[in-house]
């Protein structure tokens, strides 16, 4: 487990994730809208990240996104228990009461996302289902390669 302190150094917005999965359990439909800006691995939280994985499986096999589907794809994708069990969904569904504003929650997790990547790349660690691991100092001639190679996969999802 992450200390708090360690928390508040982490550029993510747990807020913006649970407002996005609680918006698309309140408006599935919206669900084809925020796959056009976020994807699963752009969460910070791996439960958060695992539910909308599980979203995104419902939405494309034509099954309804709610929270006993979520809870059943969980357990058949054999992420239930790391994703927090049933309690998680049902405290989003309590903590978000209203699907508005849903693509702006989208494109903050997405920011932070890139904001996190960036920094992380700066000191030299990359991230591994919400952990950081350090790895080595980068110099300035591998921060250009990384930004170029972010540039391109910016540019293919254009």
């Amino acid at each position: 487990m992450q200390n708090l302190e360690n928390l508040k150094k982490v550029p993510s917005s747990l807020e913006a994730e649970k407002s996005v999965l609680g918006g698309i359990l309140l408006k599935p439909e919206a669900l084809s809208d925020v796959v056009e800006i976020i994807t699963p691995s752009e969460f910070y939280k791996s439960a958060h990240k695992n539910i909308y994985e599980a979203m995104i499986e419902c939405y494309n096999n034509g099954e309804v996104i709610d929270p006993i589907v979520l809870i059943e794809k969980l357990k058949k994708m054999e992420k239930y228990e790391e994703s927090g069990r049933e309690q998680v969904i049902y405290d989003i569904l309590e903590e978000v009461p209203t699907a508005a504003n849903l693509i702006s929650y989208a494109k903050i997790v997405k920011e932070k996302d890139e904001y996190l990547l960036v920094s992380l790349g700066r000191k030299g660690m990359t991230r591994i289902n919400g952990e950081e691991v350090q790895r080595h100092r980068l110099k300035n001639d591998d921060l250009i390669q990384i930004g170029k190679s972010v540039f391109r996969f910016i540019q293919r999802k254009i």
